[in-house]
Parts: C-alpha cells; structure tokens; sequence
C-alpha cells in the first residue's frame, strides 16, 4: 500500500500533545521515569517522556486521521466549511497575490507544485527565493489584523503556523509569512442584513491593506512534527487495515471524489468576465477623472482583459490604479538616462533594452546630449509591460511544452 501522507493542512490537528501519558503503550523504563518525580528526574528521563509524547497522538488527532482514512477509502471530498468567508478566500486569491506583490514589490506567482517527502505533503500558496508566503482574505475589517504581532496570534490560533513549518521542512526554506490581505468582497457574498460598511476599502492606503507575521524556521521542532507525522501514518495504515479486515472487503472506494462539472467551469468562466468587464469600467472611471493618464489606463485595462481570457481572475483595480497614482505623484518629475536604467536591469539579471525598445512600446523619452532619459513614472510603466509580456510568454511555452 503506498504510504499515507499527511498534508501541512492537517498538522494543526495531529501536533497537540496527548492529555496523559500512554502508560498501557510505554515500557517499564518509561514507566520508571514517570513515576520519578519531576524534580528528581534525570536529563536522560526527561527527554525520554518527551519522546513518548512526540509519538503519542490525542484523541483530537485521532479522530482527524479517522476522517481523512474516511476520505482516501470511500472517495469522497471534504466538505467545504467556512461558508462565505471561504468562497471569499477562493475567489478572490488571486486578487491578494497581486495585492501583496504590489505592496512588497516581490513579483509573487501561485504555486501549483506539490512537495512531498516520506510522511509529508503540501502545496504552498507562494514560494520566493529566500522566503514563501500564504495568502488570506479576511471577510471584513472586523477580522483583519492591523499589526504584525495581532496577526501572529491570529495565525497560530487558525493553526497556519503549523502550516507554515510544515512548508518550511519541505521547502527547506528559512522563514514563512502569513499575509492578511484585505480586498474586496463580492457583492453576492454579503448578505442583505450585513452592512457594507465593514468590507468598503474606500480611500484606505494600499500599504494599510496587508499585514504579515513570519515564522523562522525551527529544525527541533521539524523533528517533532516528523515524530507526530509518522505516529499519524502507523495510526492511519493500521485503522485502514482494521477497517477492511472488520468489514471483509478488499476496498471501499465506490466512486471518485466528485469532479468539477462543465456548468460549474461555465459559471466560473462568467464570473471573470464579469469581474473583468467591472474592473475595466473602474479604470476607465479613474482615467476620465483624469487620475491615470491614457497610456497607463489602457496597460491596466489589457492586463485585464489578457488575464480573463487565460480564465483567471485579473487584477484589483483599486490596487493597480492607487499604485498608478502613487508613482506618478511621486516619479514624474524625476528622470534617469537609459543607461542608468539597464544598470539596474542587468544588476537583477534582466539584459538590456534600447531606445527601439521604448519606442515600440510607446513610452515617451527625450534626448539631452546623445543620452536618452526616461521619467522614473514611464520606466515603471515600461517594467509593467515587460513583465506582462514575459509573463504571456511563459505561459505559451509551458502550453506549447505541455
């Protein structure tokens, strides 16, 4: 039988220790040691009792892996539980990513890769070089933590932090973030009783809208969750053979996990349109108030249109016009030459680019004394196409590879 694995999502169930020692389970010398008192105990004897209980499991976590044998025998999905905060959480993920990037300036992309080792399996949401992240989207203010240290006791009460260490010993990444990313709620979530009052991100700072704790990587405790892992993959394999021994059949599985119809991919495939088609007007609305200038409205408004036709939520534009905003306010008085702009790029890895380059894409550029300069708003704006396009490129790559 291939070897269950646990999932990162669940070592926030399995991890607490038991209430009370195994005794039944625990060897005379364990036993010696626990009747020492504690005073008296031995350095030896004290790491002894831990290990008994890094092997034990609650009955909390018990029961946890007796749903998920449940759920690999009979086939079945887990239900979705949340309700509407979790159909936020999965709508609008996309939208938090480029939320977060916009505020780090760390260019995040989802994830879809899954890590596994011999007693461990997850799917983070985020992975940099140095770091990874995880997304979440409180339902309104009510729930978004303002510090950094609110959001730590926020995410160790959700059990992300246990998430986060179990992405870390796969990864072997140093630290891990969990970002509260505050951004819109959809209007068909909110109920009709509920103001709309507590979800309005209107005239709020980008930067006000994400907080993020960290968690350093810690390898003693890597080694306990691998202990608990593997405590829950003896539990697991045992109550699967029990299981089919007691019932006298050979498998349980009667059918697949349900699937995703072809009206629900309609649905969804609407949805972004429509989301698309709205985020469109908002930014159309901002340049007609004369809050983005012409070039910029109409990248933000492909950069929409292009992201809805991959079938993907595009971006927030709340987010990318308030950014938009900010630059100009800050950058269209300051200029650079070309030069000192491929400096730049070819100090991160990224080549070079020349005045053909700028005139292909439109961007205005003056010429004093044979250098070509660029105000520091367009060499942004010349960033957001670039990254659009390589982004399209590697998309079609990967399709063409596939």
């Amino acid at each position: 039988m291939k070897k269950f694995l646990i999932r990162c999502s669940s070592l926030s169930s399995i991890m607490p220790d038991p209430a009370s020692y195994p005794r039944e389970e625990m060897s005379a010398e364990e036993l010696e040691a626990l009747k020492t008192t504690s005073a008296k105990r031995t350095p030896e004897q004290v790491q002894m009792l831990a290990d008994v209980m890094d092997r034990t499991l609650s009955e909390g976590a018990k029961e946890h892996m007796h749903k998920m044998v449940k759920r690999y025998l009979i086939g079945y999905a887990a239900p979705e539980l949340g309700g509407k905060e979790v159909r936020k959480g999965v709508l609008q993920e996309g939208v938090a990513i480029g939320l977060l990037s916009a505020v780090t300036g760390e260019l995040y992309d989802k994830n879809i890769i899954r890590f596994e080792n011999e007693f461990l399996s997850g799917e983070p949401d985020l992975i940099a070089d140095d770091h990874g992240n995880d997304t979440k989207c409180p339902w309104s203010w009510e729930q978004f933590p303002l510090t950094s240290d609110i959001a730590r006791k926020y995410a160790i009460a959700a059990g992300y932090e246990w998430q986060n260490r179990g992405y870390m010993l796969l990864t072997g990444l140093p630290r891990w973030g969990t970002s509260y990313c505050m951004v819109d709620t959809p209007s068909e979530l909110i109920p009709p009783w509920e103001s709309g009052d507590a979800h309005d991100l209107h005239g709020v700072p980008v930067e006000a809208r994400v907080t993020t704790t960290w968690f350093d990587r810690d390898e003693a405790i890597e080694r306990k969750i691998e202990r608990k892992c593997r405590a829950a993959q003896s539990y697991a394999e045992d109550l699967i053979q029990r299981a089919m021994k007691e019932k006298g059949c050979s498998s349980m599985r009667t059918k697949q996990p349900q699937q995703t119809t072809g009206d629900s991919e309609e649905t969804e495939r609407q949805r972004i349109q429509q989301q698309a088609q709205q985020e469109q007007a908002e930014i159309a609305q901002a340049q007609q108030a004369g809050a983005l200038a012409a070039p910029v409205a109409e990248d933000l408004a492909g950069l929409v249109q292009d992201k809805a036709a991959e079938g993907v939520a595009g971006i927030d534009a709340q987010v990318a016009i308030a950014a938009a905003q900010t630059s100009a306010a800050a950058d269209d008085s300051q200029t650079m030459t070309l030069g000192q702009l491929n400096t730049r790029m070819e100090g991160m890895g990224l080549g070079k680019i020349s005045a053909a380059t700028l005139e292909h894409h439109g961007i205005p550029f003056t010429k004093e004394r044979a250098a070509v300069q660029i105000t520091s708003a367009n060499a942004r704006r010349l960033m957001l196409l670039l990254s659009m396009g390589y982004r399209k490129l590697a998309d079609e790559l990967q399709a063409v590879a596939a």
